[in-house]
C-alpha cells in the first residue's frame, strides 16, 4: 500500500511533486521545440454536479499529418484536453480529448524566452521543474509557423504569447 507521503513526493507531466504535507503542488509546465504540457484554470463545467474540475491539462503538439495525402510531408497541430486534472495517470483518462486544429505545417517549432535581470535566456526546451528559480514559467513563448494550404498557398508567422500563472498568485482585482 503506497501512503499518503509517497503519493506527495510523485510529480507528473502536469504536476509537481507537493511543496508541504498539506498536498498543495505547484503546476508544472513542460515545453520542446514541437509541444506544450501544462494546466489551465480555463475549462468550464456545463453541468452543476458533473465530476469535472475548472482546471484542465492542456497539451499541445505537433504530429506527422499521414491522412493529408494532397500535401506529403506535412505536420498537423493537436490539442489534448482533460479536465481529469488530478489523476496522476494519464494512460486511460476517460475525461482526455483530442482535437485536431491546424494541418498543412511544414515548418513548427516553439522557444522560450525567461528574462534574466537585462539580458533574455532563448531555449528550444523548458521544465519548470528543473528552472531555476524552481517552478518558473517561461516570461514569453514564441511560436515559429510556416503552413502550406491548398493550391500551395502559404503562410508563414512569428507569434509570441506571454503565459499568465494564476497558481502563483491572483491579482487583487480577481
Amino acid at each position: 500500500m503506497v501512503s499518503g507521503q509517497d503519493d506527495l513526493s510523485q510529480s507528473s507531466v502536469y504536476w509537481s511533486p507537493a511543496i508541504d504535507d498539506t498536498g498543495v503542488r505547484p503546476s508544472h509546465f513542460i515545453g520542446t521545440d514541437t509541444k506544450l504540457s501544462f494546466i489551465s484554470v480555463s475549462h468550464i463545467r456545463i453541468y452543476k454536479d458533473s465530476p469535472e474540475s475548472e482546471f484542465a491539462k492542456i497539451a499541445y503538439e505537433v504530429k506527422r499529418d499521414s491522412q493529408n495525402s494532397a500535401l506529403p510531408d506535412t505536420q498537423v497541430l493537436i490539442k489534448t484536453e482533460s479536465s481529469n486534472v488530478f489523476a496522476m495517470d494519464d494512460l486511460r483518462d476517460p475525461f482526455s480529448h483530442s482535437y485536431e486544429l491546424l494541418r498543412g505545417i511544414k515548418k513548427f517549432s516553439y522557444t522560450y524566452y525567461k528574462r534574466d535581470g537585462n539580458t533574455w535566456k532563448k531555449s528550444k526546451s523548458w521544465d519548470s521543474e528543473k528552472e531555476e528559480p524552481k517552478n518558473s514559467y517561461p516570461d514569453i513563448i514564441e511560436l515559429t509557423l510556416e503552413v502550406i494550404g491548398p493550391q500551395r498557398q502559404s503562410f508563414e508567422g512569428v507569434f509570441k504569447f506571454r503565459p499568465e500563472i494564476p497558481l502563483n498568485g491572483l491579482y487583487p482585482s480577481t
